[in-house]
């Protein structure tokens, strides 16, 4: 298994890029019985998910997708089956997370609830601009050193 293209995946599979966008290659194509399990224990069975899941109907899809795929090789391991059997069990709740590595010390986990809209947001997820946003912050922190805004304060003002 490839460590460099697993990490593409992973990185992809928390910011719950969708599954047929995922920059899969030919890594499915690959994976021994050792590799998928340890693929399932570092994606949908990882304690980044347990502790905050991505949406149950998006894990669902990505273990079908990755079951559709290495039906057609020569075994599929029984973690495999068991993610998605669980998967399927599971009732979809109203929050999931996102999971954004930003830097090597930095990963940011965003909850989103399709029950926001009520409360007046827009979209129901997160936007991508708002995670380039954050990734330009990080790598320009001495821009934002020894500044503070509290917008209420600010908001009060004006």
């Amino acid at each position: 298994m490839c460590d460099k293209q697993l990490e593409v995946i992973k990185k992809q599979f928390f910011c719950g890029v969708p599954v047929t966008e995922i920059d899969w290659k030919d890594f499915l194509e690959h994976l021994s019985w050792e590799d998928q399990e340890l693929f399932i224990q570092q994606t949908v069975d990882s304690s980044d998910n347990i502790l905050h899941p991505l949406r149950v109907s998006y894990q669902k899809a990505f273990v079908k997708y990755v079951l559709d795929r290495l039906g057609t090789s020569e075994a599929v391991h029984d973690v495999v089956y068991n993610a998605f059997g669980r998967l399927v069990a599971t009732p979809n709740t109203g929050d999931s997370f996102k999971h954004y590595r930003v830097s090597e010390q930095l990963n940011l986990i965003l909850k989103e609830n399709a029950n926001f809209i009520s409360e007046g947001t827009t979209g129901l997820c997160t936007w991508q601009a708002g995670i380039a946003l954050a990734e330009w912050c990080v790598q320009n922190q001495e821009i934002f050193k020894g500044k503070t805004l509290h917008l209420a304060q600010k908001l009060r003002k004006s």
